[in-house]
């Protein structure tokens, strides 16, 4: 997975990527296999709540705003400087966007694991419901049927 090109790598991959890798660990076969549950005890997964970690600094956003400056022209060392102090800002700009990125990434990972549990226990409690309520057989799963035959 990791040399697969980023252009390539969709939603829909990154959630059958997922639902593959939780196939693998107990909880996770729990929740993707499709017996009939009679019963759901696994804790659903907490909110997770992240920022960015302080230790990153914030960039100089007003770096981005043009000069207000009323010289002419600069020299070639104000320009040098100028561009290294854009490059270090937009360096650290793109860090906050990778951390941002991979929080977000870990947030719908959860959300999916969420859903996907939530849906069992939906699944769970409308099984001990419907099996209560049923009094007699039931012949046909919808609509009502017409039967014609002697036999009924």
């Amino acid at each position: 997975l990791k040399n697969i090109d980023p252009a390539l790598w969709s939603p829909l991959k990154k959630i059958q990527s997922l639902y593959a890798h939780l196939g693998t660990t107990s909880a996770g076969s729990l929740l993707l296999s499709n017996p009939k549950v009679k019963l759901y005890n696994t804790a659903i997964l907490p909110p997770i709540i992240q920022a960015v970690p302080r230790s990153l600094a914030t960039p100089n956003w007003t770096l981005s705003k043009p000069s207000t400056s009323t010289e002419p022209y600069k020299t070639r060392g104000k320009l040098d400087t100028t561009v290294t102090d854009l490059q270090n800002e937009l360096t650290l700009a793109h860090q906050h966007v990778i951390v941002q990125d991979q929080i977000i990434e870990q947030a719908n990972a959860t959300m999916v694991f969420q859903n996907m549990g939530l849906k069992r226990m939906n699944e769970a409690l409308y099984q001990k419901e419907e099996k209560g309520t049923a009094d007699r057989a039931k012949l046909f799963k919808g609509k009502a049927q017409c039967l014609s035959l002697d036999e009924f």
